[in-house]
């Protein structure tokens, strides 16, 4: 009895330890960082919602739905939140030409011990034209190239696992009999290519319009880290298991001052679908209002993750076609840990207003811990 609850507080403390070491998976958590401030204010609900040539980093084909009303369009934007808490710095740039666009965006976030680097290039058109009523069908792709690099100082659990060894030479792993705490401090570096891809149609149903996105539809990561975990085996003394002797070993795993390389397709788990719709009404000539409602599916592209459903939603009113106020909430998770292994959703408010004067626009957005705005002009 004694043996067995020991067992179950070392494996408890073992949970424990291993939670709290869990740290962002940033290849998800840089997607929902600041870009837009329309789209933050509104509680990231911007699948199909046309706005600032920004919104094309959410939903490729909004670059192009954007910019259908000029030949051109730039915007930057400055912001922070909880993750990058130093600087997220947005630049947007395209031109559109009849019925296709092309364009680029930069981002440069910072935190405290870590900044990344992002550059996309954006092709856009249309995909089918219009029929009857209902609008014609945009399409859009992403390219994206991100470098981040990232100060490792931490403490880490390093497990001690058992295995034995049957007759046939067959290894099964028993499970974690121990662990160490081990200091670890150097330096990571992780470049990623993904491809993203968008679809927008106005007037999908009357005052509905509808976006679709399947968000790292493909993608591609090199990482290399210092100093990298290796393993070594110990045996132990044999066992005897009915008429078969069995022979044991113990795994210990422990960091050495090299630096590890890896590279992979990104996993099933990183692909997201992403549903939206926006509702429109113009209940006088001088006020318009939207109410966009997305919804993201997680975890749909992967057999080993349970799917998880993010919820987003927002209020737009413009008031003479010059001035917007805008709330939105969204019960999503604040941060997701080690890709999807801890998944919590939380409630997010945000808010935000617009100013257009002539070609010229003016964003910004405020929510817990995060705020941003967004400056653009038209050409």
């Amino acid at each position: 009895m004694r043996i067995v609850l020991h067992q179950l507080i070392l494996t408890a403390v073992i949970l424990i330890a291993t939670v709290t070491a869990q740290s962002p998976d940033y290849t998800f958590m840089t997607q929902r960082s600041f870009t837009s401030s329309l789209l933050k204010s509104l509680g990231d609900a911007g699948t199909a919602l046309a706005g600032d040539i920004s919104m094309g980093l959410y939903n490729p084909s909004l670059f192009y739905s954007s910019l259908k009303n000029g030949r051109g369009a730039v915007a930057a934007g400055y912001g922070r939140d909880s993750l990058f808490n130093r600087h997220i710095m947005p630049v947007a740039f395209g031109y559109t030409s009849g019925k296709g666009a092309m364009g680029g965006y930069y981002r440069f976030l910072g935190g405290d011990k870590v900044h990344q680097n992002e550059m996309t290039v954006n092709f856009s058109g249309v995909l089918f034209e219009n029929a009857d009523v209902q609008g014609a069908v945009d399409m859009g792709i992403n390219f994206r190239f991100e470098k981040m690099v990232l100060d490792i100082d931490d403490i880490r659990e390093m497990p001690v696992e058992r295995y034995r060894i049957d007759t046939a030479g067959n290894v099964h792993r028993i499970g974690t009999v121990d662990s160490t705490p081990e200091e670890r401090s150097g330096r990571a570096e992780v470049k990623r290519f993904a491809l993203d891809m968008g679809f927008f149609q106005p007037n999908f149903l009357e005052h509905l319009d509808f976006g679709l996105v399947l968000r790292n539809l493909l993608g591609y990561t090199w990482h290399r880290e210092s100093p990298r975990m290796i393993s070594s085996d110990s045996t132990i003394a044999d066992s005897v298991s009915g008429t078969d002797t069995v022979a044991r070993f113990d795994r210990h795993y422990r960091f050495i001052d090299e630096e590890g390389y890896t590279r992979s397709w990104f996993p099933g788990r990183y692909r997201s679908l992403l549903l939206g719709v926006v509702y429109r009404l113009e209940p006088s000539a001088s006020i318009s209002l939207f109410f966009p409602v997305d919804m993201e599916l997680m975890g749909l592209f992967d057999r080993k993750v349970k799917t998880a459903f993010v919820f987003r939603g927002g209020a737009s009113v413009l008031i003479n076609r010059m001035v917007a106020l805008r709330v939105g909430y969204a019960r999503e998770p604040k941060t997701i840990l080690e890709g999807l292994t801890s998944f919590k959703n939380a409630h997010v408010f945000t808010g935000g207003a617009g100013i257009f004067v002539s070609s010229v626009s003016l964003d910004f957005f405020l929510s817990q811990k995060s705020f941003g705005f967004t400056a653009g002009y038209r050409f």
